[in-house]
């Protein structure tokens, strides 16, 4: 429908990495301020109304895991990015040392930022 059709349209199947049947998608702008206000069933219902129109037939998944990165305290919705006159090989090489018992993981760490792979992968 009209609410939702502009919502929830990027989709990536990272199943191949790591065995595991997953579907994850994506919601960016002022549309992920938005849902996260949003109860978990308002949020899969507009995810699976717009799969469907994809995909008409799509099952329910098993079980679903929404994160509300603008609300976690500890990122506020940031992600990785290469930053200007900076080397991001160098720089993910020296926070994958780890700094005492810190560890890093998460998109910061791969040789290709900004990607819901590199995180995985951490």
């Amino acid at each position: 429908d009209a609410a939702s059709s502009d919502k929830w349209t990027t989709f990536f199947n990272p199943t191949s990495f790591k065995n595991v049947p997953v579907l994850v998608g994506f919601i960016a702008g002022e549309a992920a301020i938005d849902a996260e206000d949003q109860t978990d069933d308002e949020i899969f219902e507009d995810v699976m109304r717009n799969l469907k129109a994809m995909y008409p037939t799509i099952r329910k998944p098993d079980n679903i895991i929404i994160t509300r990165w603008g609300k976690e305290t500890t990122a506020r919705g940031s992600y990785a990015f290469k930053r200007v006159n900076r080397s991001w090989d160098k720089d993910s090489e020296n926070l994958k040392k780890g700094i005492k018992r810190l560890w890093f993981a998460g998109e910061a760490m791969y040789s290709s930022p900004g990607t819901t792979v590199a995180a995985w992968e951490t």
